[in-house]
């Protein structure tokens, strides 16, 4: 779990015991039919070992583990996909093939974003919500996205939570001086930012490309935070809201989403003399298509996602105000979400890389 790269798990036959334990503590598990589950140390008079207390009801609960654990229950390989002890059920014999897939997927990030990922914060304990009421806010107004993310805000600092991040790159640029100036007291973070020095970092030629929403592009945030580090930077600015459709959807592969791309980025990197070597990824929705991108523009055009920068960026201040969690793990997030339980859980299992059920999405109401 805490090496420097993802492992990924092929599931086979019997996962009982140590093996689940092992299994647990991969970051992705990819099961065949053929594949059981079971805790059979309960019965034995001993008790699971391998971080597997800690792992498994992360993944599954604490109600299940201890069923598991008290009456010998077994799940089969449908069931535990249900339930989150893997996150992706292939035919019998085919788990390798498709944990070999996701590996050289996962082997097109940038490392820095899966260490982050891993690392920066394991001792913390997250909220997420998703305004799935309202969305998208990439179409929308500058003055309806402040006052979506006034009212999320709010909800969230009423948890009596201690950072806020706005995740979404929209409400970022929309929204965060205003946050920022109304919570003063505490730690709020944005994407803009962290996302434009990357940017910066990463360009040898100074031309940078970012994709984003109608709304992002439309209010020169990514441009006015890049020149700020490097002025006079040539930024080239793209709306690509049928990224934020593909990504919804699960279509972050395949012939729909090379087409797409290929449509709106071709024109953008055809001419030797400005072509881009940085493709800055300006909404969430983006890095899951990072790999269709990268197939696209090239390997010489480096795609950016901020990810790993906002991670960083929380851990720093974090630690300067004497924040910082000093626990070696977490307990497993809480969910929120304001319409579509069903659809935030299928959509959150393609960005969280675990499988989700609307079961453990809470409805709430801003």
């Amino acid at each position: 779990q805490y090496g420097p790269v993802p492992v990924v798990a092929a599931l086979h036959g019997a996962v009982v015991g140590g093996g689940l334990e092992l299994a647990s503590a991969c970051h992705i598990r990819v099961a065949d039919e053929s594949t059981f589950y079971a805790l059979p140390e309960g019965s034995r008079g001993i008790f699971v070992g391998g971080g597997g207390s800690v792992r498994i009801p992360r993944l599954i609960g604490v109600a299940r583990m201890t069923d598991m654990m008290m009456t010998g229950r077994v799940y089969n390989a449908v069931d535990g996909e249900r339930i989150g002890l893997a996150q992706y059920l292939v035919p019998t014999g085919g788990a390798f093939d498709k944990a070999l897939e996701l590996a050289q997927r996962i082997a097109t990030n940038a490392p820095l974003t899966n260490y982050a990922l891993m690392h920066a914060l394991p001792g913390e304990s997250f909220v997420y919500l998703g305004d799935t009421a309202r969305l998208p806010y990439g179409t929308k107004t500058s003055a309806t996205v402040q006052r979506y993310a006034a009212r999320a805000a709010e909800f969230l600092v009423q948890r009596d939570i201690k950072a806020l991040v706005v995740a979404c790159n929209t409400a970022s640029a929309a929204a965060l001086p205003a946050l920022r100036e109304h919570y003063a007291q505490l730690p709020v973070l944005g994407v803009i930012e962290p996302g434009a020095a990357s940017a910066v970092a990463a360009t040898r030629n100074g031309r940078i490309a970012v994709l984003a929403t109608e709304s992002t592009v439309a209010g020169g945030a990514y441009v006015h935070a890049i020149q700020a580090l490097r002025p006079q930077a040539p930024v080239q600015s793209l709306a690509c809201q049928l990224f934020v459709a593909l990504a919804e959807e699960g279509w972050v592969d395949g012939e729909v989403a090379l087409a797409a791309a290929h449509r709106y980025l071709d024109p953008l990197f055809a001419a030797a003399h400005s072509r881009p070597d940085v493709l800055l990824l300006g909404c969430t929705h983006f890095p899951v298509l990072a790999p269709v991108l990268s197939q696209v523009v090239g390997a010489d055009v480096a795609v950016v996602d901020a990810s790993q920068a906002v991670a960083a960026a929380l851990r720093a201040v974090l630690t300067e105000r004497d924040l910082l969690s000093t626990a070696t793990s977490a307990t497993a997030p809480v969910l929120l979400a304001t319409d579509g339980l069903a659809r935030f859980a299928r959509v959150g299992s393609t960005f969280l890389g675990q499988s989700l059920s609307s079961t453990q999405v809470q409805l709430v109401d801003l």
